[in-house]
């Protein structure tokens, strides 16, 4: 059976653990997605911060 990226190269990955890549790939995808629905999209501010500061 033909994974997601097979027959759409650009889908996302699925895995877990996320990089600043993979998120700001995901952010492109997002963006070029609302285009195409003529959406306008708000910019995200991404902060690290540990278990203990949630």
């Amino acid at each position: 059976m033909p994974d997601d990226r097979t027959k759409n190269p650009r889908a996302l990955p699925e895995q877990s653990e996320w990089t600043f890549d993979l998120i700001e790939q995901a952010h492109e995808e997002i963006r070029r997605v609302a285009q195409q629905f003529g959406l306008d999209t708000y910019p995200n501010q991404l902060e690290i911060i540990t278990a203990e500061q949630m």
